[in-house]
């Protein structure tokens, strides 16, 4: 497990593979959530199993907000993920690895209670991941914005 910034490309690969199954982990629990019309209170352990710190908070304003406003996300399939280079350098706060993800919506909508919809907005996620107590990885911040189309 590494606990402390790659000194290989070994090390800086295996720490980007697990990265990107962590991000992968969460944009599926998270797109389940979505769908169900969000949260109401804390956020369940199948999210939080993936997120911490400023990102925790984050999302679990969102989980509420969905559900307070009765809005869910519907998929016609897959949520597309592609993920970029991970960044391992001056990150600060303890982060071990920063990657650029983007988060296809076009096949997705959301659902407003009256049965009204707009469609879904492709999605560039920055995440910046470290380790929790226990040493499990975990997306601890992250910034996103609207993308006309996902790349690649």
């Amino acid at each position: 497990m590494i606990t402390s910034k790659p000194t290989t490309k070994a090390e800086e690969e295996a720490l980007a593979k697990e990265a990107e199954q962590v991000y992968r982990a969460f944009v599926k629990e998270q797109s389940r959530l979505e769908s169900k019309g969000g949260v109401k209170g804390k956020l369940p352990a199948s999210l939080t199993k993936y997120i911490s710190g400023k990102e925790l908070a984050r999302q679990e304003t969102i989980m509420n907000a969905l559900h307070s406003q009765g809005i869910r996300t519907e998929f016609d399939g897959p949520l597309v993920v592609r993920a970029e280079p991970a960044v391992f350098a001056g990150l600060g706060s303890g982060h071990l690895v920063s990657m650029t993800f983007c988060n296809d919506g076009s096949n997705a909508r959301m659902v407003a209670r009256d049965g009204s919809s707009t469609p879904g907005r492709n999605i560039q996620y920055i995440a910046m991941f470290k380790r929790d107590e226990q040493g499990i990885l975990k997306i601890n911040s992250s910034e996103t914005r609207t993308v006309e189309k996902c790349a690649g």
